[in-house]
């Protein structure tokens, strides 16, 4: 395909510079002109969406990967066509790939690898959790942003099967022969362990600097993959741990029923291998739909434990008294389904990577009697547009205050008649969180390095907080304003990563009176009467920050990275990317998975009231607290709702979908 060159002109995008080829076609560094944002342009090549109904089924298929909303998948901003070329435009990431690193500095140390692999399961995860198969994981599709955060990209190629035969034309080839599965080449039926494959084959090449069967020729390579034993990576990295051979075996056995069931699986024993304490979890297949194996069910755990709730009363419902032996079947039959309704409890233990003490969490699902969903609860929707990807949200003394990274200033909007007041105060391109407490709106400004602090019923500059690293989110309690921050490393991905740092501001001062380092990374914050709950960057956890010692007092394992958390009813609310609400219990650690609608990404309390987004059902959902079930239907909102602000009776959100701020107005409830 032609290539254009720098200056040219296509979509609505100015072309800047090329960044490479692949096999769907070229990318390019560009620039959206009216929104004046850099992105990645992939410009797909013809001859793959010749005719209009492949190039339809591509554009769908793409636009099914975009609604994934997962920190280590490249968000994909919008795809088109036009003069009968398609293209997709992603976040541009500043970086380089972990194919060119390799290949430019050799194999990566064990711990390294095993941090980049286990992202890159956790994307995975998400993807499969949503249908999709990506079917062409390699090196080169892993690219590494600041500090070594991946992002997995390509996921244009990723389908979603409608049968067993799928929709891929014959002779068109999809995947890379170093890393396609068996299956894959015999034109099998491809699920989510096809994936696992792939990313075995990715480890060994992080590992060694090579792919597992380095032949020449297609032919060669094809054999292998069907018939040559999986290598062994020790045997070419001397005192590498026979754990890392063990993990990549099993990746990469030739049937996929040998394989881990899920990448995250994959991830946490490649973890393990490099000598990342985790607690055991149980294995389970988590892809629904195409990515979900034949034999397995597709349901996820919450979706699973709801579903033994259901049978447990089905049974005791309409069971009639059996008689004679009968009824002591019936009776065993019908304690069994109520102890697994009942749920199961494990004790946890991790050593915490900060602090160096033991962290001991209890993980318990429980399940109580369904009650019938009451109709949708009242609710009156008002919006406010204001374009662009608003982020941050949180309500002042009348007043809201809402971030945009991609904006300078700080969108204001008047809380009671839900119009917007003024042009709002400059913070620099960069805002991401912004929070209310201890009488001012703060606002993280991350491009900026600094803190900034707003009069909470003007939105009047105060103060203009240095900080020594990038923060990223914002909590208040505890008589302080807590920070977390982060620390690019720069285009150079070698840069021994700093670790995420946790600041302690003065409100009355405005001085960092304190930092404390957290190995673990910071996602989000949330204040607590027994600490600050943190959400970890990388890994599957949550930490209890002692605010009183300075140190990590206890740690929960999840089952994926909490996005954002809140505090309410002597619990801790965080949801998970895939369809998941957490409740930690504040004091123990104890906690409950609560199912609730897909990709839930902001989550917001007050009083009584809990409540959770819905990214791609594009709605709210409030929690009852003493029940932990969803109450009445989920309430219609705008476009991809990202983050909540919650008051007496208003639920303040944004949409990046829509370029909206929302109010949604309810009776509240105790």
């Amino acid at each position: 395909m032609a290539e254009f060159t720098a200056g040219s002109l296509f979509a609505g995008h100015r072309i800047e510079a090329l960044r490479g080829h692949g096999g769907m076609g070229v990318v390019y560094r560009a620039t959206h002109l009216e929104l004046d944002r850099t992105v990645a342009l992939k410009v797909i090549a013809p001859a793959l969406v010749e005719d209009s109904a492949t190039r339809q089924r591509f554009l769908r298929e793409s636009r099914l990967a975009a609604s994934i909303d997962h920190p280590n998948v490249i968000p994909i901003y919008y795809t088109g066509e036009e003069d009968g070329t398609a293209f997709i435009a992603m976040r541009f990431v500043q970086g380089r790939d972990l194919r060119s690193l390799v290949r430019e500095h050799g194999a990566l140390e064990p711990d390294r690898a095993a941090q980049i692999v286990s992202q890159v399961a956790a994307a995975l995860d998400a993807a499969h959790a949503a249908g999709l198969v990506h079917r062409d994981v390699k090196p080169a599709n892993v690219l590494l942003g600041p500090a070594d955060h991946v992002y997995l990209s390509d996921f244009g190629l990723s389908k979603r099967m409608a049968s067993v035969s799928g929709e891929t034309r014959s002779g068109h080839w999809v995947g890379t022969l170093d890393y396609v599965a068996p299956e894959q080449i015999r034109g099998e039926r491809l699920d989510a362990r096809a994936d696992v494959y792939a990313l075995g084959g990715v480890l060994y090449f992080a590992l060694t600097g090579h792919a597992p069967f380095p032949h020449e020729g297609d032919e060669a390579k094809l054999w292998a993959q069907l018939t040559e034993p999986p290598p062994r990576a020790s045997d070419h990295v001397p005192g590498l741990s026979p754990a890392f051979d063990a993990v990549i075996v099993r990746a990469l056995a030739k049937r996929p029923g040998g394989r881990f069931p899920s990448a995250g699986d994959l991830g946490r024993a490649t973890l393990s291998a490099a000598g990342i304490e985790l607690p055991a979890q149980p294995e389970r297949a988590v892809g629904t739909g195409a990515a979900a194996p034949e034999e397995t069910p597709t349901e996820s755990a919450p979706m699973r434990e709801a579903a033994a709730a259901k049978r447990a009363e089905a049974l005791t419902e309409v069971v009639p008294p059996p008689r004679g032996r009968g009824r002591m079947r019936a009776a065993v039959a019908v304690a069994i389904l109520g102890l697994v309704a009942a749920g199961v409890a494990a004790a946890l233990l991790l050593r915490s990577g900060d602090s160096g003490s033991q962290a001991t969490a209890t993980v318990t699902v429980t399940a109580t009697r369904a009650t019938p969903r009451k109709p949708a609860v009242p609710a009156v929707v008002s919006h406010v547009r204001v374009g662009g990807r608003p982020n941050g949200i949180a309500v002042g003394k009348g007043l809201v205050f809402a971030t945009d990274f991609n904006k300078p200033r700080v969108m204001l909007v008047d809380e009671r008649t839900a119009k917007r007041r003024g042009r709002g105060p400059t913070v620099g391109i960069g805002s991401r969180d912004v929070a209310v407490g201890l009488g001012a709106a703060w606002v993280a400004a991350s491009r900026q390095n600094a803190l900034f602090k707003l009069d909470a019923a003007t939105g009047k500059p105060l103060a203009r907080i240095a900080l020594p690293y990038r923060p990223q989110t914002i909590a208040v309690g505890h008589g302080a304003v807590w920070v977390g921050m982060s620390m690019l490393a720069g285009s150079s991905t070698l840069t021994p990563a700093i670790p995420d740092s946790l600041a302690q501001i003065d409100p009355h001062t405005n001085a960092v009176k304190r930092t404390f380092p957290m190995a673990a990374g910071i996602r989000a914050v949330a204040s607590t009467p027994h600490g600050l709950w943190i959400a970890n960057r990388r890994y599957p956890a949550v930490s209890r920050f002692n605010v009183a010692t300075g140190k990590i007092d206890k740690r929960v394992i999840l089952s994926d990275s909490a996005l954002d958390g809140a505090y309410s009813s002597g619990a801790v609310w965080f949801v998970l990317p895939g369809d998941t609400v957490v409740r930690i219990d504040d004091k123990t650690g104890r906690n409950l998975s609560i199912g609730v609608g897909r990709h839930p990404t902001g989550v917001a309390a007050k009083g009584k009231q809990i409540w959770v987004t819905s990214f791609i059902d594009h709605t709210i959902t409030r929690i009852d607290p003493k029940t932990t079930r969803p109450v009445g239907e989920p309430v219609p909102v705008s476009l991809n709702p990202y983050r909540l602000a919650a008051t007496r009776d208003s639920i303040w959100l944004t949409a990046v979908g829509e370029g909206d701020i929302a109010r949604v107005r309810y009776r509240a409830a105790g």
